[in-house]
């Protein structure tokens, strides 16, 4: 007996096939809820090479567009996320759990793990900042 909430093999290799997918799958696996709005921030922060702050608007408004319209979609149809395009909220199903053998398989592949950017933002003190709420003994 087939479990009927499995995941076609064959749809795992289609959804796989395509790079941007596979990137967005691999923020998914780091967390079980995103929005679309900070997926579009960290993907075309990934395509631009650099950090998620610098990334212009215009390029978070193209990549969310496409996850609006064709990534997010194509995942829940086959079952691996739910997806409210009013809210924008993005929760994977259990079923995403059968896909990460696969999805771990392909980013190591890929490299996409190592391909991450490194965050611009530095924080350099003088002296170390004091803690307001340190109470000490008397």
């Amino acid at each position: 007996m087939t479990d009927p909430h499995a995941v076609d093999p064959h749809a795992v290799y289609r959804l796989l096939s395509d790079e941007h997918r596979r990137h967005l799958l691999s923020r998914l696996l780091e967390a079980e809820y995103a929005t679309v709005e900070g997926l579009s921030r960290t993907l075309a922060a990934r395509e631009e090479g650099t950090a998620p702050r610098a990334v212009s608007e215009g390029a978070i408004d193209r990549v969310g567009i496409s996850l609006v319209h064709d990534h997010l979609p194509r995942l829940a149809d086959h079952g691996l996320c739910e997806f409210d395009a009013r809210s924008g909220d993005v929760v994977t199903t259990d079923a995403f759990e059968e896909l990460r053998p696969q999805l771990e398989g392909a980013l190591d592949i890929d490299g996409i793990a190592d391909r991450e950017p490194q965050s611009e933002l530095t924080v350099l003190y003088s002296e170390p900042p004091e803690d307001r709420f340190l109470v000490e003994d008397a």
